[in-house]
């Protein structure tokens, strides 16, 4: 649950600094 969790705030996190 932990990982996946990060996984998906870091994936949201790039998406966010990239726009």
């Amino acid at each position: 649950k932990g990982i996946l969790n990060n996984i998906a705030i870091g994936t949201l996190g790039k998406k966010v600094s990239l726009a």
